[in-house]
């Protein structure tokens, strides 16, 4: 069950990137305030890095 939450999590992350990436890069091509494909894409590493920790710490990687 844990497979597919990170392999969900692994497609939600990938969507943005296809979306929004070529605007990252310059904040004059930004359409007010941060590109909520950015946001999204922190929000997912952050999980990964969070649950990297916690299985670490577990010992169980």
């Amino acid at each position: 069950m844990k497979d597919i939450l990170l392999g969900l999590l692994f497609m939600l992350g990938i969507h943005p990137v296809f979306m929004g990436y070529s605007t990252w890069d310059s904040q004059s091509k930004w359409q007010g305030a941060t590109p909520i494909s950015l946001i999204l894409f922190g929000v997912v590493i952050f999980g990964f890095v969070i649950n990297a920790i916690g299985l670490t710490s577990v010992g169980k990687v």
